[in-house]
């Protein structure tokens, strides 16, 4: 049961969990009389060559039974049955029963009219205590192996010609004893799995319903960002958020402030997961009320300063910034509260704009600070999150840095919002070089025209 995929344990019924318990038991306990049938059948068949006492019945007994290893080895053989992530079904059980079955059948046909052919019997329904099957299945085989005992001893008796009775008498008083066993033995292994798996299933059940919660919180959180940048005529923006986990602790939006304006944001709560993520709707829904007043940038991040202080008793932490692109004036205003330095691009050089205040939610009596600067054709302004900067690569040594970043930046000066957004991603996803992305990432690139 460890391979079962958890969606499948969450529902599967007590009587399959019970199978497939047992089938994993068989498949395991069955490879012994494989291994030893097919020794000794092949020593057997050694053994008579030598003496040159090889007839064409033991040459039809010794390639049935080397047959039915063969064909039972290669339909029980794990890694036929698991190919990749899926696992072909097996009717483990039926292959088996029918084994067992067809063994013994074989066992009885080399043994008839011998006098050691109720002792390989016996022993045989000794061996069947290690399996475990259902109750109707186990009274069935042990009936056809009394049956088949039966049959045999009918067609070809003893050559001391023994009474009936003294075939079937110890087969049928040794056989149901060990029926009676097995059923035992099987009805206990059946109870103490079950105690571990109802609570194995409750587990699986809770996590496929946790999971199922957190997509659709994915689903909503990614609903808030934008679907696409505004397409304008004198800027050219582009952006992105790639959370961490499966709910992120950023966020981005763009507000378009009539004809010749738009507050570029960015935020990022401290941390990430399903609580950030609450965090940060309280925030996009603060930042969605006071849309009208972005023209002031710094009174925004003061009042949402304010709403996170009221609605959380916990600290919480958000460092936050907004970008006002004003077209008429060919101003940039920024206000921050902790968020990382923004990078502007212009004349072949990178300046690297950098605004001291805590973030949101510290309750400590500093507000977010705000600065203006001209803007001119060909400037490209790049935001970001500290899950930029702070991302690790494979010998987790240094970060990806300021520099680095900086560095792209510079690098690519002819680059559109979008090509530089993504070569920056391209970057970080080889700095990487296949870690675990560990915290979340947003990119907010703007290009003026």
């Amino acid at each position: 049961m460890s391979q079962t995929p958890i969606e499948e344990l969450a529902r599967m019924s007590s009587t399959e969990a019970v199978r497939r318990h047992f089938d994993e038991r068989n498949t395991r306990v069955i490879s012994v009389p494989l291994f030893l049938s097919a020794l000794f059948t092949i020593g057997f068949l050694l053994a008579m060559t030598v003496r040159n006492h090889v007839t064409q019945k033991r040459i039809v007994l010794i390639a049935a039974d080397l047959l039915l290893v063969f064909l039972c080895t290669w339909a029980l053989e794990p890694r036929r049955r698991q190919r990749g992530d899926q696992r072909r079904r097996v009717n483990i059980r039926a292959w088996t029963l029918g084994y067992l079955a067809v063994q013994l059948v074989i066992l009885e046909a080399s043994m008839a009219g011998s006098e050691s052919m109720v002792a390989f019997c016996v022993l045989f329904l000794m061996a069947l205590l290690f399996f475990r099957f259902a109750p109707l299945e186990l009274t069935g085989l042990f009936v056809f192996a009394f049956m088949s005992v039966w049959i045999t001893a009918l067609l070809v008796p003893d050559k001391k010609h023994p009474g009936m009775g003294e075939v079937l008498g110890p087969v049928g008083g040794v056989g149901g004893v060990m029926l009676v066993i097995s059923l035992l033995l099987s009805y206990f292994a059946r109870r103490s799995f079950l105690q571990t798996f109802t609570g194995d299933q409750r587990r699986a059940r809770d996590e496929v319903r946790m999971r199922g919660e957190l997509a659709l919180a994915r689903e909503v959180q990614l609903s808030m960002l934008p679907t696409a940048a505004p397409h304008l005529d004198w800027v050219d923006l582009a952006g992105v958020s790639v959370p961490a986990t499966e709910v992120g602790g950023d966020y981005y939006d763009y507000f378009l402030l009539g004809d010749h304006g738009i507050a570029l944001v960015s935020g990022d709560v401290a941390g990430h997961g399903m609580a950030s993520g609450i965090v940060l709707a309280a925030v996009r829904a603060g930042l969605t009320l006071l849309r009208d007043s972005l023209r002031e940038p710094s009174k925004v991040l003061s009042r949402l300063d304010q709403l996170i202080l009221d609605t959380s008793s916990r600290r919480t932490l958000v460092s936050a910034a907004i970008l006002l692109l004003d077209r008429d004036a060919m101003r940039l205003t920024i206000a921050s509260a902790g968020h990382p330095p923004l990078l502007i691009r212009r004349d072949g050089a990178v300046q690297v704009v950098e605004l001291s205040s805590p973030p949101l939610g510290v309750r400590l009596p500093h507000g977010p600070t705000e600065r203006e600067l001209p803007l001119q054709t060909g400037d490209t302004l790049v935001l970001y999150s500290d899950g930029v900067y702070e991302t690790r690569g494979k010998d987790d040594d240094e970060p990806y840095g300021f520099e680095r970043l900086a560095s792209l930046v510079h690098r690519n000066a002819d680059a559109t919002a979008t090509e530089l957004r993504d070569t920056i991603l391209r970057d970080l996803d080889h700095f990487r070089a296949g870690t675990e992305q560990a915290d979340d990432v947003t990119i907010v690139v703007a290009r003026m025209r």
